[in-house]
């Protein structure tokens, strides 16, 4: 049987869809995956200011 109890965030960013997705035992609040959420921009922001560019 399939279970249909889970939270799920989906957002836009930069013309990418991103989405967090849990399972109905995951006991993540909606404000805990919205944090989640904006400490993977984060990271991922910081990680492509990080990369060489192209021409270097």
């Amino acid at each position: 049987m399939i279970s249909l109890k889970q939270n799920s965030l989906l957002w836009l960013e930069k013309g990418r869809q991103l989405e967090i997705t849990t399972n109905e035992e995951n006991t993540l609040t909606k404000e805990k995956l919205i944090k989640n959420a904006k400490t993977m921009i984060k990271k991922q922001h910081i990680s492509r200011s990080q990369q060489p560019s192209a021409g270097t």
